[in-house]
């Protein structure tokens, strides 16, 4: 999913430099949430509660939602752009760890590493896609983020209803968004990107990944607790 950026320039013709620094981003953001779920995990040992506290958690979320939707004006202010962006990741992967912690508790720790490759498989899968088609992507942005929000608006509606069947079906239309979103973004990322987004890229790719990553991973632990 794109974060919301500038408006896009026709970028330089050499894209594999561009591209490289993208993946590189993408695979430190990726650590980097690894470190926010661990960092969860050590305020749960000490406290509990912390990540069942609707406070925290909805603070979480409402700051990463604030960094995704002001992209646009910090991304290439350094050194502040590498700060934010290690903040987003970090609280990317915090908000994670009640989900890792409970499959790990009820179905294992190998869930967790089987979504993960699906995931992976499927994000590749749609990337590849995405960089090698003819077909031109750049209509299904305003789509999928339109399905996007409503996906959004809907699971908050089921947080009051509390319906699994709801959720897993939720998470079922949010594997297609975020699947469509890696192609759409790949060719974004291989076409239009000016070379000063690699951050907002970066991100992008990113926000991706996670969201096929929970949705998988919850799929994968509804099913296991039938």
């Amino acid at each position: 999913m794109e974060p919301f950026v500038s408006a896009m320039t026709p970028a330089s013709a050499d894209r594999s430099a561009f591209v490289n620094k993208v993946f590189l981003f993408f695979a430190l953001a990726l650590l980097m949430s690894a470190a926010g779920s661990y960092g969860g995990f050590a305020l749960f040992s000490v406290n509990p509660s912390i990540l069942t506290n609707p406070f925290v958690m909805f603070g979480s979320f409402a700051v990463t939602l604030v960094l995704v939707f002001t992209t646009h004006m910090w991304q290439e202010r350094s050194p502040l752009n590498y700060l934010l962006f290690t903040l987003f990741t970090l609280l990317m992967g915090f908000s994670l760890a009640p989900l890792l912690l409970l499959v790990g508790m009820t179905a294992g720790i190998g869930l967790i590493f089987k979504a993960f490759f699906s995931a992976t498989c499927v994000f590749a899968a749609a990337a590849v896609f995405g960089s090698v088609t003819k077909k031109d992507l750049s209509s299904w942005g305003g789509m999928l983020m339109v399905s996007v929000i409503a996906l959004i608006v809907v699971g908050m509606v089921n947080i009051f209803l509390g319906s699994q069947l709801l959720e897993m079906i939720l998470s079922s239309v949010a594997i297609l968004i975020f699947t469509g979103f890696t192609a759409y973004d790949m060719q974004m990322i291989k076409q239009h990107y000016p070379d000063s987004m690699y951050i907002a890229a970066a991100m992008g790719l990113f926000i991706n990944f996670i969201g096929l990553f929970r949705n998988i991973l919850y799929l994968l632990w509804s099913f296991s607790q039938d």
